[in-house]
């Protein structure tokens, strides 16, 4: 790996004493990361299970290094959703961002996903959060990372930020931009980045972050906040950027945030640096910005899709609408998911569940909104794969709970139809839940002894 000079000479200049300990960090080896997800599992059963989990993270509750030598990604608790991979650093700022239970967030640059998982975790099915990535192909990515982490109460979108500014002005109460910057901070980890940063370097993203962050200020609500964070070392993405914007936006100011656990004060109030050589982890830039006013409840535009009451159930074959006798509404509860906390929304032969407190708006490019229940078929209705990531404990859907050595777990992952044992068998013939331990992996039919997989192919194990 081969850094330019033009960026060691400038990070020699900024740093001054500590430029040999920064020097030195960049040809050590990069600290692995995850965070468990406590919302589904708790730190003893996962201590257990997961060989390779590491020493806590300082400054992400949930976060821990793990043992590289390992494979976490292949690990049935992967396609159980009870972790995420994710570089510790980058870890720090959907922890930094202050967002209750019922609020409207909004994570603005969102894909691949790590943030608004977690940011997801912390409103424990209250509120909304709404992700975006402009990029499609990037927002599909988005959108399978929070379905595997069981999230409902979500938006996932595509859109450029001047869009959802106009669609959604002063709406949220928490605004994540982790905006699109050199990667500075990731260049011993990828060296693409190299390359990348000589075509187009701080100077080519710095007007992109500003853009970025004026539509952030017209989407925050009075009195909410927006975090920026970039994984970049460069003043002009950073610092510079936020002196902008306190300029342009006077009605935002910086807040304070504490600088613990190797973590650094920047040159502004309410700015952090995570350096590498002061932490295991690579290099961060955050900074907090509060928008001024009361908390308010706007009205909102009410949904522009067609809010029906869905039928669950009927004939097998019959494609006769009103021969679907059992209101969906009804079964809900057998899923686990309370009527009250949201509402039904179909969509020609789809069905979802969408959380109050934002309206489903005509002209935004939507990839999913809410949970997508399933699909009515033949006059049957098909439960989804983000329905079974989603459904808690407390569920009265037949399922099977296999322990986490056998066998048959890995082969269902990999989309083989499985054999059951005679007390298995005991099971309906119908659509059953398939669980690692008691967490859910996906959906199988019963058939006497045998259970066609349902599991979908593109999420399979290869």
């Amino acid at each position: 790996m081969e850094i330019p000079g033009a960026f060691l000479a400038r990070m020699q200049s900024e740093l001054g004493s500590e430029y040999e300990a920064f020097l030195e960090s960049l040809s050590e080896v990069p600290a692995a990361g995850l965070r468990l997800n406590l919302s589904r599992w708790n730190l003893s059963e996962a201590s257990e299970v997961l060989p390779f989990l590491g020493e806590r993270i300082p400054w992400s509750p949930h976060g821990y290094y793990y043992d590289t030598q390992y494979r976490p990604g292949r690990h049935p608790a992967w396609f159980a959703g009870l972790y995420y991979m994710q570089e510790p650093s980058a870890q720090a700022p959907s922890e930094f961002l202050p967002v209750s239970p019922g609020d409207r967030v909004l994570d603005l640059c969102a894909a691949p996903g790590g943030k608004s998982t977690r940011l997801a975790e912390r409103l424990a099915g209250t509120g909304v959060l709404l992700a975006n990535d402009i990029s499609a192909s990037r927002a599909q990515i988005l959108l399978n990372n929070l379905e595997l982490s069981g999230a409902a109460n979500i938006y996932v979108t595509a859109e450029s930020p001047e869009h959802l500014a106009e669609a959604f002005p002063q709406t949220f109460q928490a605004v994540l931009v982790d905006a699109p910057c050199s990667g500075e901070g990731m260049m011993r980890k990828d060296s693409d980045i190299i390359s990348d940063w000589q075509r187009r370097g701080p100077e080519w993203y710095a007007p992109l972050q500003r853009e970025i962050l004026a539509q952030a200020a017209v989407l925050t609500a009075p009195g909410g906040y927006i975090l920026y964070s970039t994984c970049t070392f460069s003043r002009a993405e950073n610092e510079d950027n936020i002196n902008w914007f306190l300029e342009e936006f006077p009605d935002f100011t910086t807040v304070p945030m504490p600088a613990d656990h190797g973590i650094a004060e920047g040159s502004l109030t309410g700015t952090l640096r995570l350096w590498p050589h002061r932490l295991q982890g690579e290099g961060h830039f955050l900074a907090l910005l509060q928008k001024a006013g009361a908390p308010n409840e706007l009205p909102l535009a009410e949904s522009s899709g067609t809010m029906v009451p869905p039928r669950f159930s009927g004939t097998k074959g019959s494609r006769n609408k009103k021969a679907l006798a059992v209101n969906m509404e009804k079964e809900l509860p057998r899923f686990g998911i309370l009527p009250e906390k949201g509402k039904l929304f179909h969509k020609d032969s789809l069905y979802f569940f969408l959380p109050d407190g934002l309206p489903v708006v005509k002209g935004i490019r939507y990839l999913r909104t809410g949970l997508l229940l399933g699909e009515e078929k033949n006059g049957r209705f098909l439960p989804s794969h983000a329905l079974a990531m989603a459904m808690p404990s407390e569920n009265s859907v037949p399922r099977i709970e296999l322990d986490w050595k056998d066998e048959r777990l890995i082969r269902y992952l990999k989309g083989e139809t499985l054999t059951l044992s005679e007390e298995e068998g005991a099971l309906p013939d119908e659509y059953i839940l398939v669980c690692a331990g008691h967490h859910p992996l996906g959906w199988a039919v019963k058939s006497g002894l045998r259970l066609k997989n349902k599991y979908p192919a593109s999420r399979r194990l290869q």
